[in-house]
């Protein structure tokens, strides 16, 4: 199979399942979705889906059409034989965890299949958690952002932290915390970037109200753009601050194209992309006055690494910073219509946020990335 195919054989897939979940079962109303399942095995169906997905990319044929694909097969096929400064440098997590793969014997492809199996199954297991009987259009949602295929078939172990420091704070918030230390350890050695997740963890945990963290957020905003975020950029370098997950990396590299949006200036397209969460949160808790003590929980993280995110919004890999908030985007849209019950209208906002949202990814990844590449 080509390998641009591969995008639309994916959204196109999770876009289907969406809509035959609202046009079967979303006319039903509340009572009939809230209270059965899309089918009599709720969870062997996210089980198919999401191990459906993780085997059809993780064979994924090695091409520089998977960007990142091609070196760490590079590195996977070489793992045996690299000199121990190889596992010195860099996040040794993922380095340590190619070799233990290697040493059971897997194949690339079978260690991509494996990669992708935790990545997804990581999120599928929490939203099985949290949502039970709707767990499987809460999957397709987080499932069909836009950004989450380009975790599965490119930066695998940025999507193999996040969705480990996910379920670390999912074990945290069930009083696991053994557990989800040592999830949290593993998310670290394989993506340091996740510091900053567990940084907005602590500090959530201390200031509770999320007007406080709106505020901050339009604080960063005003500043972002009346200081230049270069200006911060230079700041933090200079300070010190991110030495650890290789600031040069992040805020000062050139010459590579993520293919996320616009590549340099001020980043009106992710501001713009960030938004409807802060707005959606801030209408549930602020006005509604909704105070789920997990949703608020979420919210302020993803405020708090969104607010950081704009102070240095303009440099080249901004969206790896961006990523992090983002991994949030669709826990807040689809927790209130899945727990909140006096929010009406709650099938018809799921319903038309779980097909936008799919149709938006579909169009990004299929005729907006094919066009860019055309020119």
């Amino acid at each position: 199979m080509s390998p641009q195919i591969y995008p639309a054989v994916y959204y196109g897939f999770l876009l289907l399942l969406a809509c035959l979940y609202v046009f079967t079962y979303a006319r039903a109303g509340n009572d009939f979705v809230y209270k059965r399942s899309l089918c009599n095995g709720n969870r062997l169906g996210v089980i198919i889906v999401t191990l459906l997905c993780a085997l059809f990319l993780g064979t994924r044929p090695i091409d520089p059409f998977f960007s990142d694909t091609v070196t760490y097969a590079t590195w996977y096929k070489h793992i045996q034989i690299v000199s121990q400064d190889f596992f010195e440098e860099g996040d040794r997590g993922f380095r340590y965890f190619m070799l233990f793969c290697s040493n059971l014997g897997l194949g690339v492809s079978s260690f991509f299949v494996l990669v992708d199996i935790i990545y997804m199954g990581a999120q599928a297991y929490i939203l099985y958690q949290l949502f039970r009987k709707n767990a499987y259009i809460a999957s397709l949602s987080v499932l069909g952002t836009f950004f989450f295929y380009n975790f599965a078939v490119n930066g695998i172990r940025n999507g193999l932290a996040l969705s480990l420091i996910l379920l670390a704070i999912y074990y945290y918030e069930c009083r696991k915390k053994t557990l989800g230390l040592a999830l949290t350890l593993l998310a670290l050695s394989i993506h340091i970037s996740t510091i900053i997740i567990v940084i907005s963890y602590w500090v959530q945990g201390r200031w509770k109200y999320s007007g406080l963290y709106i505020k901050l957020w339009c604080l960063c905003l005003i500043l972002s753009i009346i200081c230049g975020s270069y200006f911060f950029n230079d700041l933090f370098t200079n300070i010190g601050i991110l030495d650890d997950w290789h600031s040069a990396a992040y805020f000062t590299a050139e010459g590579r194209d993520m293919s996320l949006f616009t590549r340099t200036g001020y980043r009106w397209d992710f501001l713009l992309f960030s938004l409807p969460p802060i707005i959606w949160g801030y209408v549930i808790i602020i006005r509604k006055g909704w105070k789920d003590q997990l949703f608020v929980k979420i919210y302020n993280m993803y405020v708090f690494i969104n607010a950081f995110w704009l102070l240095v919004n303009m440099n080249w890999l901004s969206n790896r910073i961006v990523m992090l908030s983002w991994v949030f985007y669709s826990y807040i849209f689809i927790y209130p219509m899945l727990r909140m019950e006096k929010l009406t209208n709650r099938i018809l906002y799921l319903s038309l946020y779980t097909v936008g949202s799919l149709s938006f990814a579909f169009y990004y990844n299929v005729y907006y990335q094919a066009a860019k590449l055309a020119n």
